[in-house]
């Protein structure tokens, strides 16, 4: 039925011009010329239906070489040519669409194709310039005076826009859409009186709408003016108590100006509410999390944590089965390096049945940073349970694997990571660290080099992928002078780190560069005085140096510390390296 009246409309076409004098007569199509151009229509139709663009638009060429005055045949052929991603194309589809109005200015759909087209080509003004003369032609199309503002606006015709959101408050009274988008524009204009102004209109208008007093409030912040805004929400709060976005707001409003102990009042408030949604006070607790996050302020102030975790407390109180509760207090304490305590409270959301992807890579993260390789195995495997194709999860479990000392397990587990990490070359590079590493200690040793400088090949600047990869080298005694390189570069990066110093010590040592390694190797010593493993480096150099009674001093402090290597009796019997 719907089709019938389309093709009346398209093939007999005068009687409507003649209805309308402002649209040219067309020539009108009778007899097998009509039944043809049907036809080439409802082709096309279906074609276009189909998505075969190409097709269409051939058949609705062919309608409009029989009938070129034919309004509704631009705007199908104009359709089309917008669906392009060729820019020529779309300049094309912009003729045709016009073209449909100058033929028909009474049709809604062929402007607002025209405005599509030139909204997609940035072309603003001609936007508000086609709904301007949609807006005087077509009756009742006043519900486009918004975008007729929006055009306006980002034409910068910010007066422009002001007096048709005027329009629309005439024809539809005050309202919203209007109210906030006047705001918006007298902000960019710097007027910001007349800002707060519509605000004031818009809350007195619908005085009930608590959204409404929060949009006043918020302009209030913005003129600077937080005494009034905190004035207006108590005020409207002592007749509507159960406003939480009010609190919520009036919350921030104090902390942010240095009201602590009243922000925190009106949280407790919320929290002691058993009408107020988990999903509210959620939010309130990681707000705590961002702001923590964003500002480093977690690692000297410990203090910080005392009113947030109190929060969580009287959660858990509230929501003892909630996984998600055990997840934000997971990220509380991860976010202050708690980590046996971020630890706990993921391992209660696993417990509660959570699969939520972020609360494994956490839990995981955690277990990585404290070597419980154990663990790692064990809630990898289960983590994979539920995310199969998440590559970071390969990777923990090939650290697991690797921190038990079973590199084929390990090597397994990351090149699986590496094989689906298509997108991630941070983590790639990560992998390959690591494989570097498992295949040194499974004595593959060109492939530990062809993996390290894949890592580095990320990032040659990576400081921890030059000193292992330095490390090792040097421990095969291979390649010292990039070796060297290597660990001077890690060095100059992070020219205090321990273990680097004793890396560049050991490369000197082997290149016979005692002197020098001796330098470094005393650095060391002044960072960490704790390490047999740098006391026992510390005498073998003395020892090359010549000065074996210093050597066996420092040999035998290395004897005295936990952990010292099996080789360092034979070296005290003796007094000399093996």
């Amino acid at each position: 039925m719907a089709l019938t009246l389309v093709l009346n409309f398209i093939f007999h076409s005068t009687s409507y011009a003649q209805r309308n004098k402002k649209v040219s007569t067309a020539i009108p199509i009778t007899g097998i010329k009509s039944r043809e151009a049907e036809y080439l229509f409802i082709e096309g139709e279906k074609y276009f239906i189909l998505d075969d663009t190409t097709k269409a638009n051939f058949y609705f060429n062919r309608v409009l070489e029989m009938n070129p005055r034919n309004a509704t045949i631009h705007y199908k052929i104009g359709e089309i040519l917008s669906k392009s991603k060729d820019i020529t194309d779309l300049y094309k589809s912009k003729t045709y669409a016009e073209e449909a109005i100058n033929l028909d200015k009474k049709n809604k759909y062929f402007y607002l194709l025209a405005t599509d087209i030139s909204t997609t080509l940035n072309q603003y003004d001609k936007v508000a310039g086609t709904l301007e003369l949609m807006l005087k032609e077509v009756p009742d199309s006043e519900d486009y005076l918004f975008e007729l503002a929006t055009a306006y606006s980002k034409s910068n015709k910010y007066e422009a826009a002001i007096e048709t959101l005027n329009r629309a408050e005439n024809y539809f009274g005050i309202n919203e859409i209007s109210s906030l988008k006047k705001q918006e524009i007298y902000f960019q204009m710097g007027k910001s009186n007349e800002a707060v102004f519509e605000a004031e209109k818009l809350m007195r208008a619908f005085p009930l709408e608590e959204r409404f007093v929060i949009n006043l409030a918020n302009a209030l912040i913005v003129v600077s003016k937080p005494n009034e805004a905190i004035e207006l929400i108590n005020k409207n709060l002592a007749t509507n108590p159960d406003w939480i976005e009010s609190k919520i707001t009036l919350s921030d409003i104090y902390h942010s100006n240095g009201g602590i102990a009243e922000s925190q009042q009106l949280q407790i408030q919320i929290f002691d509410d058993y009408f107020v949604d988990l999903q509210t006070k959620i939010e309130i607790l990681q707000g705590y999390v961002s702001q923590f996050k964003k500002n480093n302020l977690t690692e000297n102030n410990p203090d910080l944590l005392t009113f947030p975790e109190s929060l969580l407390n009287k959660l858990k109180a509230q929501y003892p089965n909630q996984s998600e509760v055990y997840i934000e207090g997971g990220n509380l304490y991860f976010n202050f390096n708690l980590l046996k305590e971020a630890e706990r409270e993921y391992l209660k959301a696993i417990d509660l049945k959570s699969t939520q992807f972020s609360l494994w890579s956490n839990l995981l993260s955690i277990e990585e940073t404290m070597n419980q390789f154990d663990s790692l195995l064990i809630h990898t495997d289960h983590a994979l349970e539920f995310h199969p194709n998440q590559p970071i999860l390969y990777y923990y479990n090939g650290y697991g694997h690797f921190g038990k000392k079973e590199y084929e397990q390990a090597i397994q587990s990351l090149v699986m990571a590496k094989n689906i990490s298509f997108d991630n070359p941070e983590l790639v590079s990560k992998v390959d660290c690591l494989l570097g590493e498992c295949y040194f200690e499974n004595k593959e040793f060109e492939k530990s080099n062809i993996a390290f400088e894949e890592s580095l090949s990320f990032n040659p600047n990576n400081d921890y992928v030059l000193n292992k990869y330095s490390l090792y080298l040097s421990l095969r005694k291979e390649k010292l002078s990039i070796a060297e390189e290597m660990a001077k570069r890690a060095l100059d990066l992070q020219p205090t780190n321990v273990h680097y110093l004793e890396t560049y010590a050991l490369v000197l040592f082997n290149l016979e560069k005692y002197m020098e390694a001796k330098s470094y190797i005393e650095m060391a010593l002044r960072l960490e005085n704790q390490s047999p493993i740098l006391y026992e480096h510390y005498g073998d150099i003395l020892f090359m140096l010549n000065e074996q009674d210093n050597a066996l001093i420092q040999w035998k402090k290395a004897r005295t510390l936990p952990n010292f290597s099996k080789s360092l009796d034979k070296k005290i019997t003796n007094r000399k390296i093996n």
